[in-house]
């Protein structure tokens, strides 16, 4: 069975695709009554959503008497705002000095933030602080001489593992730039969201070359463990190259797999429940986007591979589905236009446009959530003034059901859009 639409030949296997669209004037300003915000993080309750962001209030024209705030909204389904925002740093702890904030959900319904505090000292340090639900700290620790390794498009800095442990990036400078460890930061986190003993695991040591290696991303595997996606040096420790490596609940390395050059500045992991993965990262600059899938013994793998459009490669973020599929969101950074890509299990690539030239998303922060079997939530800073805005992005699934020469066409997902099929190749004989 064949379907045509839109001058091309669909299966029945793969004519979802025709129904994959968005409305982008269905967006939903997520984020209001901010001048301006940062370093937000999206993440789903049973309820909806939970936005955290620096608030940014303008008192003068300059830098110098603005207030810094971070703050927790809460979001329903739609991803509208409901209720108040909960401060958890006030105006008196805030400052512009502060950066790099990533929150992840703990057990009980308590959180922990983790930032990177400046405030002109020569040596930053890393901030790690457990807040409950009224945006009361229950703990807090001061990391100094370590920096974090997060990378400016918000993919997970910090994610919980299975034995509720804190894992996090961190270059290592207690010995000096010239001697920093890049390294897996591992904070149990106990009863009442009491931070244990920390351990680390090295990913590499900057000792044994010129250059400093710092680039590393890390996601939570749901079958215990992590993986991350991390900068070290070739074999004959020649040149710095990007690993996909994977990690047990031990972290110990279960596998690992060298998959770009020199170095990324811009990447994201989207992993399923049964532990693939797919990473999609830049390779060294611009254009020069890859993607590449894994599980942690190595053995379901394809790619690295190039994106279809080359142009469409700034702030990718990507979300994984129960199906295996997994869903790329990203941006082209001349003309501010969108793309969404669709990687099925085979790692073969499907392509589309999201917006045009209005309500199109800024080159700034965005994020992909998982929020249903089909459906993931997007929330982007806009390009055209101060304000997150979330949209659903659905991978629609059709399902054909053929009977006595008939057929009948449903859509398993959320969304439906109006269309027209014409049906080809189909004989009353069957």
């Amino acid at each position: 069975m064949t379907f045509s639409y839109g001058g091309r030949t669909y299966g029945a296997e793969d004519f979802s695709f025709v129904y994959d669209a968005v409305d982008p004037a269905s967006a939903v300003e997520a984020l209001t009554n901010f001048d301006n915000y940062d370093d937000a993080t999206l993440l789903k309750t049973a309820s909806g959503f939970d936005l955290f962001a620096e608030r940014i209030t303008y008192t003068n024209l300059g830098n110098c008497n603005n207030e810094f705030e971070f703050v927790r909204v809460s979001l329903d389904e739609n991803g509208m705002q409901t209720g108040n925002p909960v401060v958890i740093l006030g105006a008196t702890e805030g400052s512009s000095d502060h950066s790099n904030y990533r929150v992840i959900a703990l057990p009980g319904g308590n959180h922990l933030l983790v930032y990177v505090k400046d405030d002109g000292l020569e040596i930053e340090t890393l901030e790690f602080r457990v807040f409950d639900d009224s945006g009361t700290a229950l703990a807090t620790r001061s990391l100094t001489s370590y920096e974090a390794t997060f990378i400016w498009n918000y993919a997970e800095g910090v994610v919980l593992t299975q034995n509720n442990e804190a894992v996090t990036c961190v270059l290592d400078m207690t010995e000096g730039e010239d001697d920093s460890v890049l390294q897996l930061h591992i904070t149990p986190i106990e009863a009442g969201g009491a931070l244990g003993t920390s351990t680390t695991v090295d990913l590499f040591d900057n000792a044994a070359w010129d250059s400093e290696a710092n680039d590393c991303v890390v996601e939570a595997l749901p079958g215990g463990g992590v993986v991350a996606l991390h900068q070290t040096a070739d074999e004959d420790n020649s040149r710095l190259v990007t690993h996909a490596t994977f990690f047990d609940e031990d972290f110990s390395v279960t596998s690992t797999k060298h998959v770009g050059g020199r170095y990324f500045t811009d990447a994201d992991i989207a992993c399923n429940d049964v532990d693939e993965c797919v990473f999609v990262f830049d390779d060294g600059g611009p254009d020069a986007y890859l993607y590449f899938k894994s599980n942690p013994d190595g053995s379901e793998t394809f790619g690295p591979r190039p994106f279809t459009d080359q142009e469409y490669d700034n702030t990718l973020a990507a979300a994984a589905f129960a199906d295996g599929t997994f869903m790329f969101v990203g941006g082209e950074d001349d003309t501010i236009m969108s793309q969404k890509w669709l990687v099925d299990e085979n790692g073969v690539l499907e392509q589309m446009q999201l917006f045009h030239p209005t309500w199109q998303p800024d080159d700034g922060y965005r994020q992909l959530v998982t929020s249903g079997p089909y459906t993931a939530k997007f929330i982007y800073d806009s390009y055209d003034g101060n304000a997150l805005l979330t949209i659903d992005l659905h991978k629609n699934q059709l399902k054909v059901v053929e009977s006595d020469g008939s057929f009948s066409v449903t859509n398993e997902s959320a969304h439906t859009v109006e269309t027209s099929v014409v049906l080809v190749g189909i004989l009353s004989d069957g």
